[in-house]
């Protein structure tokens, strides 16, 4: 009898080590599903004077060689998507070949109508946009952001020269 005892003993062990981690259930289910379009496309983002959009752009009405303490520079820029995909494009950043000119120079962006409602002088129109922002622009689309530079009032005569340059980042718009 007791030869029959461990022998159950030793039969429910081995199983237990065999089933260790499983649940023993052999069940699978299977389903189709609609795998929705791929679109493919490109993301081209130009910018320039409107309606002459271009790769690298030299943003000569934004400069002002009588600039000083207090003075400003202000002029439109076009930004427009020459690609096939819907986007999301923002100012990534800027640099100067002055880092006193970096350190002192404001940047304001607003978005305006046409290049027309952005004046050389007088004040900015329009809302500050946040760098960070992503403004979503359509596939073959433009607008005109009206770009301001600003030199304040305590500025030294360091920062009074120097060559910035604008860095655009852009995203496809899902």
């Amino acid at each position: 009898m007791s030869r029959i005892l461990v022998l159950m003993v030793v039969l429910v062990g081995l199983g237990v080590l065999a089933t260790w981690g499983t649940t023993g259930a052999s069940w699978r289910d299977r389903q189709s599903l609609d795998a929705g379009a791929v679109r493919t496309g490109n993301l081209i983002l130009l910018n320039g004077d409107e309606g002459n959009e271009v790769n690298t752009f030299g943003f000569t009405a934004l400069s002002n060689t009588e600039m000083g303490p207090g003075d400003f520079a202000q002029a439109p820029l076009s930004m427009a998507n020459a690609g096939t995909a819907d986007l999301r494009y923002r100012l990534a950043g800027w640099t100067s070949t002055s880092p006193d000119l970096r350190a002192h120079l404001e940047l304001t962006v607003t978005v305006v109508p046409s290049a027309a409602d952005c004046p050389t002088t007088g004040a900015q129109p329009g809302a500050p946009v946040a760098p960070a922002t992503l403004r979503p622009l359509g596939a073959d689309a433009s607008e005109t952001l009206c770009i301001r530079m600003t030199l304040p009032n305590a500025t030294p005569q360091t920062a009074m020269s120097g060559t910035v340059s604008f860095e655009w980042y852009a995203e496809q718009d899902l």
